[in-house]
């Protein structure tokens, strides 16, 4: 595991037994730009948020135009800074805030901010150039006016999923080619006004044949007199848009397996969202910091599993689904996910 510490200025990795190995330090002017954060090469790297050679004004200068950095997952060291698309501009305009590895780890995409317009840009890890920039605006019109706000690559690697648009439109385009190869609406509905719907989550079941969406804001729970979460039934029952903030789509054509309301909602990054690795159960963070398993695949709301905290930003689910991990303010909560009798 690798995580951010001191407001993003180092990483501290741990092994399998969870020892804390030697923090990372990485040298930056601003350490809250600690966007992403993915081992690659068998744990052998990191990717990181643009990271400085040396800790001076110097070095901090040289990766204003970096979109991501390389680093020797061991030692630190910076191996490769990936330039941005705009050589010579500010970070605002190139560093990376999100991204996504291939299945083979062949290829890493990646939202590049913009001040007005985010982009997405592919990358070869061969050699790190760049292999294309995609076209997210293929209509022209008010569906392709927000920018893009998560992305996923398939589990056979052969597809890209991303969120961009409008009523949750996700937009699927063929990895090779980088063709539009369809695109499905999650959220149909208008929001009320005042109101706004972001799609900030997605994640491809194992199979890839299903994907869970899920919205910046919404949901319906209980609240008592003093504003606390109470249990069904019991206090006032808060609605915010939209009502069903997690939802479950068939990819390939689009038709909708199940939506789950009943929780407060506001899943703001894909990190917060993932499946279970037999695909029967999606886990998720809630905007309490609750984490949640439901299972879409019959009738019933979700089950709270572990209480982690408002700042929770992570979750993670061990390769043979026997652990759950997620990130506190004070370090690493790991869950030992037992069977129901």
């Amino acid at each position: 595991m690798a995580v951010y510490i001191r407001n993003g200025l180092a990483i501290n990795t741990w092994t399998g037994d969870t020892k804390v190995e030697k923090p990372i330090p990485r040298y930056t002017s601003f350490g809250l730009d600690a966007y992403v954060l993915k081992f690659l090469g068998g744990h052998h790297l990191l990717i990181s948020s643009p990271a400085a050679e040396t800790n001076d004004s110097a070095g901090w200068k040289k990766i204003e135009d970096v979109a991501f950095s390389v680093l020797d997952a061991d030692t630190g060291k910076v191996l490769r800074n990936v330039s941005g698309p705009n050589p010579g501009a500010q970070s605002n305009q190139n560093i990376a805030v999100d991204i996504a590895i291939s299945p083979d780890e062949d290829l890493v995409a990646a939202f590049i901010r913009q001040l007005t317009d985010s982009r997405v840009m592919i990358y070869s890890t061969d050699d790190w150039h760049q292999v294309t920039e995609l076209d997210l605006h293929t209509t022209g019109t008010k569906e392709d006016e927000l920018n893009p706000s998560a992305l996923a690559f398939s589990p056979d690697g052969k597809s890209l999923a991303i969120a961009h648009g409008f009523h949750g439109r996700i937009k699927f385009y063929e990895v090779g080619t980088w063709k539009l190869s369809r695109s499905i609406v999650t959220f149909k509905e208008e929001p009320p006004p005042l109101n706004a719907l972001l799609l900030d989550a997605l994640a491809f079941s194992p199979d890839g044949s299903l994907l869970a969406v899920a919205s910046h804001a919404g949901g319906s729970w209980w609240v008592s007199n003093d504003g606390r979460t109470a249990q069904e039934g019991s206090g006032t029952l808060r609605q915010v848009f939209p009502h069903e903030p997690l939802r479950v789509y068939k990819v390939a054509n689009g038709e909708r397996v199940n939506s789950l309301g009943s929780f407060p909602g506001g899943l703001n990054s894909s990190s917060k969202l993932t499946w279970s690795t037999k695909g029967d159960y999606v886990a998720f963070i809630d905007a309490l910091g609750d984490a949640r398993f439901w299972n879409p695949f019959q009738p019933g709301p979700s089950v709270v599993v572990g209480r982690i905290g408002p700042h929770a930003e992570t979750l993670l689910l061990s390769k043979d689904g026997s652990q759950l991990l997620a990130n506190c303010p004070d370090g690493i909560k790991i869950f030992n996910i037992v069977p129901a009798p």
